[in-house]
């Protein structure tokens, strides 16, 4: 019996669909549905107010997100998404006029505009192309001049799944003088991550992908020497060291990543992650990746039988979570179709892209498979 089978009872979407969307949204499991309806019963019916409660849990979860990472829990904040991650980077950053932000052509643009809209300070915007669907460190290499500042990129690009080497990048940008700014949300949750030994400067996730978290909820990775560096873009009654002297109004910052928390959290949502959390900890980070890889494998081998194209890279260390391919010049009458057969997976620029998670098992892609060979 395959031994991810009793983690599907988790998930009982599985009993009427074949969901292979996580690079979109992924579904919530039973215990995060459980969280936030008993989170709702307090505040309908039960004690109504219980913050000193929810603030445990918030320590307890930045505890859960410093372990997925391999770092301290004062390295982490808690965000709604990973956009606003990005704009406290982008907005904290001291970078003038004449200085140069290198960013992939092909990001998502989460991680596009944040930087764009530096624009009107006179911060410019350079923009790398892949070469053959990658973004290596010879691309980067050759696009840099000697007035970026600061690259950003994504653990995992969104349209074809490639896989960057961070540790390699970061070790050559911090040479050059040059700050590494990551989009994880395609990647954590779904891959193992080691935050400090691949000398990531600034990490930003949404957790309603690969985290299996409710929408609404995120976190955002600052080394300590970036802390030192970006000034708080806002502040709130809770980013300051002493937030109970009410009346004493000392503009004191906290010394931790906490200082770009703002007041009032999600409580219900951050409930919902602390429950994802506890599920990925469990199974643990090198099982859910190794499974996600030999799954997309299988579906590889699977649609290149169906003659289809295969866009996304699968060499050593490239590879990930997502599949993007192509079997006709546009796919949406596929996609549609697969829809209506219950199967799902995303359309994006003309191709489909499918994206398991560690509870989806073979049948699932044979599913995908079979449907796809009865409608080409």
């Amino acid at each position: 019996m395959d031994e991810f089978e009793s983690i599907r009872k988790e998930f009982p979407h599985t009993e009427k669909m074949i969901y292979l969307e996580h690079a979109a949204v992924s579904p919530l499991s039973r215990r995060v549905v459980d969280s936030v309806r008993s989170y709702l019963a307090d505040r309908h019916v039960g004690r109504v107010k219980f913050d000193d409660d929810m603030v445990a849990i918030l320590i307890e979860l930045r505890k859960k997100i410093a372990t997925l990472l391999h770092t301290a829990t004062e390295n982490i904040a808690l965000t709604p998404n990973t956009s606003t991650g990005l704009n406290i980077l982008a907005q904290g950053l001291p970078l003038e006029a004449g200085d140069h932000i290198l960013v992939p052509d092909v990001e998502f643009p989460s991680n596009v505009y944040p930087y764009l809209n530096l624009q009107k300070k006179g911060v410019i915007v350079d923009f790398l192309s892949p070469r053959d669907g990658r973004i290596g460190l010879g691309e980067i290499q050759e696009a840099v001049t000697p007035e970026t500042r600061l690259l950003a990129i994504s653990f995992v690009q969104f349209t074809n799944g490639f896989r960057a080497n961070l540790e390699a990048i970061s070790k050559w940008c911090h040479a050059q003088d040059i700050w590494l700014a990551v989009d994880g949300i395609q990647g954590v949750g779904a891959l193992q991550m080691d935050v400090e030994k691949w000398g990531i400067d600034f990490l930003s996730v949404g957790g309603h992908k690969w985290m299996m978290a409710p929408i609404g909820t995120g976190f955002l990775y600052v080394t300590p020497e970036m802390l030192k560096i970006i000034a708080p873009p806002f502040a709130s009654w809770l980013s300051v060291k002493n937030p109970w002297k009410l009346l004493d109004f000392q503009l004191d910052f906290l010394n931790s990543a906490q200082r770009f928390e703002m007041a009032s959290q999600n409580f219900m949502g951050f409930l919902g992650m602390h429950a994802s959390l506890e599920l990925l900890l469990e199974v643990g980070s090198k099982a859910i990746e190794q499974r996600i890889l030999t799954l997309t494998d299988y579906l590889v081998a699977g649609l290149e039988k169906l003659g289809a194209k295969i866009l996304s890279p699968r060499g050593p260390g490239e590879r990930s979570g997502i599949v993007s391919f192509s079997l006709l010049f546009d796919n949406v009458e596929l996609h549609r179709e697969l829809e209506k057969r219950n199967i799902f997976v995303s359309y994006r620029l003309k191709n489909l892209r499918a994206s398991p998670h560690f509870y989806n098992n073979f049948a699932d892609v044979d599913a995908l498979l079979s449907a796809l060979g009865d409608l080409i």
